[in-house]
């Protein structure tokens, strides 16, 4: 799929501070090209994440945060899903006149599929990191035990340390660890010290909560300033069916949505797709997980997020005191 194009100069580009899964599929993929004689750069607007800056510290690879367009053959774009997550480099994504590749596990976007000469997304796999490790072994090349554990973290952030991982990566995972990868040790290295911005935003979020009785599940939402991702996922654990954490700026709101396993199996509302369709926003995100921006407000974008779910689930939402 990439290796016969026999490229020269590639650049792999990821979504805004990515995260853990993004850098990593850079990584592994950086690795193969050089093997094959490719020069290869990872691009990633406004850098990464913090989990991210853990691993990149015990498997370095150099991040750009812009780059400029004309000389590379082969553009990889890695788990990015809504081509607007990668800022300022769209237009020359656009512009570029290399062979564009998308690898990717989130619901593909209305009218990205233009942007791309070849796609490889599969929306069931766990992780771009997965379909890296898939293409692979397409390819005939052989990672090693450090490659291994690269893409191994991967698949353990994205599944949330293997809660939500499916049969078939469980099976990956199994390839993973006999060739040479250790999923306790790896968890070690994903295993942050507790942040404390974080620890308040996560307290605030729970002092703030509003919540709903939509057909029998519990939909919370809250308002932070910040850590959006770690508040919504902090009140699944409290016992919230979906969390929905918002935060507000002069352009609008912006949100993220999390999902307990049961209510997508019983609902089938896939959050990506209900993120990526409603209130003209720009979204994306996984069967469980979705991050958006809304040009709306807050007090509309929460109208509008509890009629649609109303919607969804055919029953009328009922605050609860």
């Amino acid at each position: 799929m990439i290796l016969d194009l026999r490229p020269r100069k590639a650049v792999l580009l990821g979504h805004r501070r990515s995260d853990v899964d993004a850098y990593c599929s850079a990584y592994a993929l950086k690795r193969m090209l050089e093997a094959e004689g490719c020069e290869a750069e990872f691009v990633s607007p406004e850098g990464i994440d913090r989990v991210a800056k853990a691993v990149q510290k015990r498997y370095w690879m150099d991040v750009k945060e812009g780059y400029e367009f004309g000389e590379e053959d082969l553009i990889v774009v890695l788990d990015t899903g809504q081509p607007e997550l990668l800022g300022g480099l769209l237009e020359g994504l656009r512009e570029s006149k290399a062979t564009k590749v998308l690898i990717d596990h989130h619901p593909l976007s209305r009218g990205s599929e233009e942007l791309f000469d070849r796609l490889l997304v599969d929306e069931k796999a766990s992780s771009t990191c997965e379909l890296v490790y898939g293409l692979m072994k397409e390819e005939g090349y052989e990672p090693d035990g450090e490659l291994a554990s690269v893409l191994l973290l991967g698949i353990l952030t994205d599944t949330q340390n293997l809660a939500n991982a499916s049969s078939e990566t469980l099976l990956v995972v199994a390839e993973l660890v006999k060739r040479g990868a250790s999923v306790e040790e790896l968890r070690k290295v994903i295993r942050l010290s507790k942040d404390r911005s974080e620890a308040i935003a996560k307290l605030k979020g729970a002092k703030r909560l509003k919540i709903y009785d939509v057909g029998g599940w519990l939909v919370c939402v809250t308002e932070v300033g910040s850590f959006h991702a770690s508040v919504s996922k902090a009140l699944l654990s409290l016992g919230c069916d979906l969390s929905v954490a918002i935060g507000r700026s002069d352009s609008g709101v912006r949100c993220s949505m999390r999902a307990a396993q049961e209510f997508v199996d019983e609902t089938g509302i896939h959050r990506g797709h209900l993120a990526s369709k409603l209130w003209g926003g720009r979204g994306g995100g996984h069967r469980m997980a979705a991050a958006l921006n809304s040009d709306k407000g807050g007090e509309e974008f929460l109208k509008d997020l509890i009629e649609a779910l109303e919607d969804e689930i055919g029953e009328e939402a009922r605050p609860i005191d």
